[in-house]
């Protein structure tokens, strides 16, 4: 693998597909769900410190 070669067009389509993947739009539903995780496991830590 030489670093300095100029990157073949596939590479190059993969790496603008990347960037196409990463919309504003596909940020919000990251956040909508890593916050419902945090929520969820949130809720359960309480419920099992009450039924202590």
């Amino acid at each position: 693998m030489k670093f300095h070669k100029t990157p073949s067009f596939e590479e190059e389509a993969t790496r603008l597909s990347v960037y196409d993947w990463l919309t504003p739009d596909i940020l919000v539903y990251i956040l909508l769900i890593s916050s419902l995780v945090l929520m969820v496991l949130y809720i359960r830590e309480r419920g099992k410190n009450k039924s202590k």
